[in-house]
């Protein structure tokens, strides 16, 4: 089930995913702050400025976080030895 969804998902170098920006709290709070300023402002933005798309890449990026965070804890599960029971007499 899992790899029907991640047929898209692109498998990067370590040099590639070292390379890329990466968003911290800070900048995170930042760019959503940003974005509810400027929906709320839009009309002073050039149209060059696709609010629309940033507000969608952000959608995603808090999808993927969700997915990110299940996985994790799948992963934690099935790495974790089941616990075996001694036979008590």
């Amino acid at each position: 089930m899992l790899e029907r969804h991640a047929v898209n998902l692109v498998n990067l170098s370590t040099a590639d995913r070292r390379s890329l920006n990466k968003m911290d709290d800070k900048s995170e709070t930042f760019c959503r702050q940003a974005l509810r300023v400027l929906d709320q402002n839009h009309h002073v933005l050039p149209p060059t400025l696709y609010l629309a798309e940033a507000q969608r890449n952000l959608a995603q990026f808090d999808l993927l976080r969700t997915r990110a965070a299940r996985l994790e804890v799948r992963w934690a599960r099935s790495t974790t030895p089941s616990p075996t029971w001694a036979a008590t007499s």
